[in-house]
């Protein structure tokens, strides 16, 4: 199930996401966001992975 999640960001943070975005091919911003968060979870999960060892 995939829920709706709207964010206000300012004009400087959206232009330097879409000069980035368009760099890396990536077609919409959504797609975009999704990909980052993804990322940013992922570096949290094994940064925790590593303290627990």
């Amino acid at each position: 199930m995939r829920h709706v999640v709207s964010v206000r960001l300012k004009e400087d943070i959206v232009k330097e996401m879409d000069d980035i975005r368009e760099k890396l091919g990536i077609p919409t911003r959504t797609d975009f966001v999704k990909i980052a968060i993804q990322y940013y979870l992922s570096k949290k999960l094994k940064k925790q992975n590593s303290k627990n060892i």
